[in-house]
């Protein structure tokens, strides 16, 4: 039995081609399936594979061995799978568009794929060969020896020209023209979402700026709240101490005029009884000192009220300063609020009220001077009623003495 011949890796010999080329043809062709399996392609990349390394393997082999319409039906399924799914190994994988249409040209709404059976059949009706005729005819086309195959010519088909260069040079333009318009859309996705993004961005760095303006907005505002109810009481409490210790003071005046009235009255007449002088320095003293007592001890409440009015200050002065600096600083790097940041800004809202509230504590300061002062003046006043009333008790004795001496001579 004569050995048989392979030519592109076909089994000739002369009795017929054996069955075993559709297996070898098919196995060939998976191979080349599996090589660009599950890579990151696209359909026309996809596509693209299929015409240049799948189906152009068959051009020459369909001449010598068109493949059986079995074959034929097992390759075109494994090229529909790799096309919409990457892989020729799934099964049951349905076709989104029919494979009449996916051959059909670019211009006509196809992808311009190679049929294998439509290759077979034109290739097997043009410039056909009988290498089945002689085995000298089919000798002329091997390689001497066994080395393998050897690539017969056929004019006006080979891959530098002829319909099939054509065919590819088409091909070629177009994918290529496919790709810069791919390429084209896939910049402008990309800079729309990288747009979208950015708004976003701006969005919620904006949404955020306007929740923390709130917030802080929210804090001063109660902060300031709290404040001015504090300081409104220790006004109360001060301007009505003040009022007391100023009726006080009137009332005192006016017991010295009276006692005064009573003291010239009992010197103008000897008839009307005159009250003990003693008894009136002592109760005078006396009030004088608890008015003393009670002035200092309120004095020493106010001063207690402002000194802890002035640590609030300062307390809510520094927690505000450091709930600022914390509200400032972006969500990821904020901290709680315990130990002061090394250095801050002081908000400059919020340093007016600390000076305003200073201000005021200075004021109560020299309110508080003036007050001593007054009472200053109102001991040396009493002081000096008291000097009076020992100048008119001296004379109102010496009068006293001129009268009786007078009224004795008389």
């Amino acid at each position: 039995m004569e050995a048989p011949i392979r030519i592109l890796g076909v089994s000739m010999t002369t009795a017929g081609r054996p069955p075993i080329n559709d297996e070898w043809i098919s196995t060939s062709a998976q191979y080349k399936l599996n090589n660009w399996k599950n890579k990151q392609t696209t359909l026309f990349g996809r596509a693209l594979v299929l015409n240049n390394v799948v189906f152009a393997s068959l051009w020459y082999k369909s001449l010598l061995w068109p493949l059986s319409k079995a074959a034929l039906k097992a390759l075109k399924q494994k090229a529909i799978t790799f096309l919409w799914r990457g892989d020729g190994d799934q099964v049951n994988v349905i076709s989104h568009v029919a494979w009449d249409s996916i051959i059909q040209p670019k211009a006509g709404g196809g992808l311009g794929i190679l049929d294998p059976a439509t290759q077979a059949q034109w290739r097997s009706t043009v410039d056909k060969n009988d290498f089945s005729a002689s085995p000298d005819t089919t000798a002329d086309h091997a390689v001497s020896g066994n080395s393998g195959t050897s690539t017969p010519a056929y004019g006006g088909y080979s891959n530098g020209g002829g319909y099939l260069g054509k065919r590819v040079s088409l091909l070629e333009e177009i994918v290529g023209k496919i790709k810069v318009k791919h390429d084209a859309d896939e910049a402008r996705e990309l800079a729309t979402r990288e747009e979208e993004a950015k708004k976003k961005r701006e969005r919620e760095d904006e949404e955020r700026r306007l929740r923390d303006k709130k917030e802080w907005e929210e804090f001063q505002a109660q902060i300031n709240k709290e404040v001015s109810s504090k300081l409104d009481r220790v006004y109360e409490a001060v301007n009505g101490k003040k009022g007391a210790e100023h009726d006080e003071v009137t009332k005192l005046k006016a017991r010295i005029e009276e006692l005064q009235n009573r003291a010239c009255v009992a010197s103008t007449s000897t008839q009307v009884a005159k009250p003990s002088e003693s008894d009136e320095v002592v109760r005078l003293r006396l009030e004088q000192i608890e008015m003393q007592k009670t002035t200092d001890k309120r004095f020493k409440a106010v001063e207690e009220v402002i000194q802890a009015l002035q640590k609030q200050c300062e307390d809510v002065e520094t927690n505000a300063e450091v709930w600022k600096v914390e509200a400032l600083r972006p969500v990821r790097q904020r901290l709680t609020p315990g130990v002061l940041p090394s250095s801050v800004r002081v908000y400059e809202k919020l340093k007016g009220v600390v000076e305003r509230h200073q201000a005021e504590v200075a004021i109560l300061r020299d309110m508080r001077m003036k007050e001593v002062n007054a009472r200053k003046q109102s001991e040396l006043e009493v002081e000096r009623l008291k000097k009076e009333m020992d100048r008119r008790k001296s004379r109102s004795n010496l009068k006293t003495r001129l009268m009786r001496r007078l009224d004795h001579l008389h």
